[in-house]
């Protein structure tokens, strides 16, 4: 599983950072970024995206980096593959989702909410998933009051789990 690391979009420097382990019970939470996606069939497209998620993250809300562990880009246009992006990393608590996120670790999807989950980022989730040393996976809707990771995404969870060994936590 490739992952592109922060250089190669061009991440700025997180002004701090809380690390972490996450452990045996960690949950490994799943968003997506809404209308984000669709047009990013290459790159540079995804890495402008990106840099434009971590700036309003931090510009906007005052966070100290961009808020996810990992980001995957859905392919569309020419694309067959969708691509997995460093954020915060494993290791640093993230700032996705208000009460849960401490011990756990967040991965966003950049789709169109009106798309279905294509096969590679399934994949790419499934494998994450495995890679994580939690036991569950859960979509942001599961811990919060958002109807995030829309409910095309949110459909594959049962699978996502099944297929990493994880059970699909509901809140």
């Amino acid at each position: 599983m490739k992952i592109y690391g922060r250089d190669r979009w061009g991440a700025r420097r997180p002004r701090n950072t809380t690390p972490q382990a996450p452990g045996r019970n960690s949950i490994l939470f799943i968003h997506y970024s809404e209308g984000q996606g669709r047009s990013l069939q290459n790159l540079k497209e995804q890495a402008a995206a990106l840099r434009g998620i971590q700036n309003y993250h931090m510009d906007s809300n005052g966070w100290s980096d961009i808020a996810y562990s990992y980001l995957i880009a859905q392919p569309y246009g020419k694309l067959r593959r969708a691509r997995l992006f460093m954020g915060r990393g494993p290791k640093v608590v993230p700032a996705s989702q208000i009460g849960h996120n401490t011990g756990n670790v967040s991965v966003c999807v950049l789709a169109d909410p009106s798309e279905p989950l294509k096969k590679s980022t399934e994949k790419l989730l499934i494998e994450l998933a495995k890679q994580h040393p939690g036991r569950y996976i859960a979509g942001h809707r599961d811990g919060g009051n958002t109807d995030c990771p829309g409910d095309k995404i949110y459909r594959r969870l049962d699978a996502i789990a099944k297929a990493s060994g994880k059970t699909h936590w509901k809140g």
